[in-house]
Parts: C-alpha cells; structure tokens; sequence
C-alpha cells in the first residue's frame, strides 16, 4: 500500500508540537528539521483511518479489510496512554 502523510494526523502533530514549544516558554517553529521529521509519526498507509490519542495527539490507524473480515489496528505509545 502506498503511504501519505494524513492530514488529520498532520494537524494533531502541528498542534502537539505547538503545545510543547508553549510549554517550554519559546516560539513554534514549523520548519525546524526536527519539527518536519516528526511530521512522519502521521504518514499510514493510504485509506487508514485514524485513531485519536488524547494523551498526546500523536495518532494511531486502523486498515479495515476486505468486508467480513477483522481489521488491523496500529496505536503508538507507552502503557501509560493505553489507560486513558
């Protein structure tokens, strides 16, 4: 399958990362190498649809099959963000 970055993923990142730079007390820097490269966090195979992550807004998918079979679901993350 073929990967894109997913927009709805991108934009959890961007504001992920926004959130941080807040935090931190310094300005968000959108084209920073560091700030880019987390933009892959969002790139699933295309047609995945996503999972949100409240804990941190860093997005898991899932791939759903063919009908009437199960689907494959992919979540990032430490146990922490499993109990939320």
């Amino acid at each position: 399958m073929p990967l894109a970055l997913h927009p709805k993923a991108a934009d959890l990142i961007r504001e992920r990362m926004q959130d941080v730079a807040r935090e931190q007390g310094v300005a968000y820097e959108p084209d920073r190498p560091d700030n880019v490269h987390r933009l892959n966090m969002g790139v699933f195979p295309e047609g995945a649809r996503i999972i949100p992550n409240p804990y941190n807004k860093i997005a898991g998918f899932s791939l759903h099959p063919a009908e009437g079979r199960g689907g494959v679901f992919f979540v990032p993350g430490f146990p922490v963000m499993a109990r939320r």
